[in-house]
């Protein structure tokens, strides 16, 4: 028992990356974005990111591509695959989110306003979700699980953990989307863990968050399936 306990308690006293629930906090603390109209409150959020993604780097953090626990290597059809399905998988749960979540009972919406500018529009569609899907998992994968092996923590208690901070942080939009974003959180980590690959993590998240504020989900439930939604 002491030699599997001396395995993972930081033997050679390893700097801890930061806590995700450190980050979490200051981004719960930065809901009052949301009270701008949409093409500021996307703006700060695209200055929170960056900050965010400096902030990091000025600490000595830094992104590993392909770290080094990985079990399962890819091949480029398998990347291709794997990406595909796992973005197919979460546009059907956005799919149900945005068809259900008129008729769910929720507090009054407190997300993402219109943004009536196309330029910003557009920004947003590209480098601002870059950034959104860069800095999310870096945070609550790979230094979410760097931070859980140095400590200790079992696989279970690590996928759990960021999975319920990645929750929290999308909070504004109702407890419906907290549980999608709660399930990718769970499929993510565990799909992090399998393969080790940042990249991939970072292309899922960019394309299912493309389907969602482009409106692309919306507009394919009430042109293809005639769908009328209440907004």
């Amino acid at each position: 028992m002491g030699v599997v306990r001396q395995r993972f308690s930081n033997p050679n006293h390893l700097r801890l990356p930061p806590s995700p629930w450190w980050i979490t906090a200051i981004m719960v603390l930065l809901f009052g974005k949301f009270l701008f109209p949409g093409n500021v409150s996307v703006i700060i959020d695209w200055v929170e990111r960056v900050l965010i993604i400096f902030g990091l780097l000025s600490i000595g953090e830094r992104i590993v591509w392909q770290a080094p626990l990985r079990r399962v290597p890819l091949t480029g059809p398998q990347w291709v695959v794997v990406t595909l399905l796992s973005v197919l998988v979460f546009v059907v749960f956005e799919f149900v989110f945005v068809v259900v979540w008129p008729y769910l009972p929720h507090w009054p919406y407190f997300g993402y306003w219109v943004i009536t500018v196309d330029v910003i529009f557009w920004l947003d569609m590209t480098l601002g979700l870059a950034l959104v899907a860069v800095s999310e998992e870096w945070v609550f994968r790979q230094l979410a699980h760097r931070r859980g092996a140095l400590l200790g923590h079992s696989p279970a208690r690590i996928v759990f953990e960021s999975s319920a901070a990645f929750a929290l942080v999308h909070l504004p939009k109702g407890i419906f989307a907290v549980a999608i974003t709660f399930l990718f959180g769970l499929i993510a980590m565990m799909l992090y863990r399998r393969t080790g690959s940042f990249l991939l993590l970072v292309l899922i998240h960019y394309f299912i968050n493309l389907s969602s504020f482009s409106g692309a989900t919306a507009w394919f439930a009430e042109q293809v399936f005639g769908i009328d939604l209440p907004y």
